[in-house]
């Protein structure tokens, strides 16, 4: 099999939300030619299926239920080709797609439909202000129909913006009523690009000046963020840089290391983290305590904290240890913990640029379990462990009732108590990029 026959097997059998894609890609990768190609390409077509449906069905009138699935997956295949990838020739992608459709009747059926919608292209990839005519595709750039596709933006803003980036409309709403208009849109562009790839260089074993040398000798191109190193071409996979083994560096994106920075621990100190696999904060604490006093890592998930251990060890930091979740709170109970760290579960609404299937699994009834869960284990914490009075409260997620809400409710219980900082951070598609996040510091 070629490649584009390898990614149609894969996609022809993709249920958006169920299919796990890290599973999909790992099998597709292992056996494909070109892997840069077969990664973003089904990357990409993931992120936009719902947007790749509408504008195949407004324009040619087929269906998902009146095509097999084969022949269906053909069709986005080929609009995604079209619209997502404007510098491709675009007569020559489809003809690689029709060819796979099956018998003649189906490639006849194909090439039918993907020629209506080029004819239907004013063109590929154009500046546009947001509007019924337009799919952004890459920052203002898209692609402009010569026909309204989608609802309006002046009219339904959360249904437009929910077609265009293929999110789910209740939560563009939110973003809506939260951020307004501008960034809303800005938060839905961030959430459709491809991630970029930070490197946290190990300060107690190199320095960001050494580790991109070292990079860069290796052929990878990286430039300095400050301490960070954006990595934007790599060559290989992260395990095969130089300095994986030797524990130089972890990733690890801007956001959250800012919130590392934002907690600040003094060496010497005892941080506890509650939630910490797979370790990659509890490390980054470590490291900016200068290898002394302690972090206690800790997961309510032994498979994920397994992933903290190996982290602790390749990254050759004494001062973290690593205990089964119940042993960790008796371990804290008989010693001065200067403040828990709750990376709680949550929506990742974000990292949605990640989180491939997420925006698919996504419910409003979702989240508010997951606030349930969020605000248990803050309670659990001050329970179990009354002498603490700093806790520092993240999430990956945007949405207000994972963050602010969460705090404003235990304000209110416990009548005591205080939010002292706060910092939201929104996922952008700016130079680099970065993810969303929030962290707070709350103390009793």
């Amino acid at each position: 099999m070629n490649d584009r026959e390898l990614i149609l097997k894969a996609l022809t059998y993709y249920k958006p939300g169920k299919t796990k894609t890290e599973s999909l890609l790992a099998d597709l990768l292992s056996k494909c030619s070109d892997k840069a190609f077969v990664n973003n390409f089904c990357c990409g077509i993931i992120r936009s299926l719902p947007a790749v449906d509408i504008v195949t069905a407004k324009i040619s009138g087929a269906g998902e239920k009146k095509t097999s699935p084969q022949l269906w997956t053909v069709l986005r295949c080929g609009v995604f080709d079209i619209i997502y990838r404007p510098k491709q020739e675009i007569y020559a992608a489809v003809n690689e797609w029709v060819k796979l459709a099956g018998g003649k009747k189906q490639r006849g059926f194909a090439n039918a439909v993907l020629r209506t919608v080029i004819r239907n292209i004013s063109s590929r990839s154009v500046e546009s202000p947001l509007r019924a005519d337009f799919l952004p595709v890459s920052g203002a750039a898209g692609c402009l129909f010569k026909q309204d596709i989608f609802s309006s933006p002046d009219k339904e803003p959360a249904e437009y913006l929910s077609q265009v980036y293929s999110l789910p409309c209740w939560l563009v709403a939110g973003w809506l009523k939260n951020f307004g208009w501008e960034k809303a849109c800005a938060v839905c562009r961030a959430s459709n690009r491809k991630p970029g790839l930070y490197l946290r260089p190990n300060k107690t074993l190199t320095t960001p000046e050494k580790l991109l040398e070292l990079l860069r000798e290796e052929g990878a191109a990286a430039y300095r963020k400050g301490d960070i190193i954006a990595l934007e071409k790599a060559g290989r996979p992260v395990e095969k840089l130089p300095g994986f083994e030797e524990g130089l560096f972890c990733v690890q994106d801007i956001t959250a290391f800012e919130a590392g920075l934002l907690i600040n621990p003094s060496p010497g100190q005892r941080i506890l983290d509650l939630c910490s696999a797979p370790g990659t904060k509890s490390s980054h604490l470590a490291e900016l305590m200068q290898g002394q006093g302690e972090v206690i890592s800790t997961d309510i998930n032994p498979a994920r904290l397994e992933k903290a251990r190996e982290n602790k060890q390749r990254l050759r930091l004494d001062n973290i240890t690593v205990l089964d979740y119940e042993q960790a709170f008796q371990y804290a109970a008989d010693r001065q913990i200067d403040a828990v760290l709750l990376d709680v579960p949550c929506s990742n609404s974000g990292v949605l640029s990640k989180r491939l299937d997420m925006r698919y699994r996504l419910r409003p009834e979702g989240i508010k379990q997951l606030n349930s869960q969020q605000y248990d284990i803050i309670k659990t914490v001050l329970t179990r462990l009354p002498a603490v009075k700093k806790l520092f409260y993240s999430t990956c997620s945007v949405e207000k009732s994972e963050n602010y809400g969460i705090l404003h409710k235990l304000l209110c219980e416990l009548d005591r108590g205080a939010i002292r900082r706060t910092k939201l951070t929104l996922p952008s598609d700016v130079s680099f990029g970065r993810d969303g996040g929030y962290i707070a510091e709350f103390t009793l």
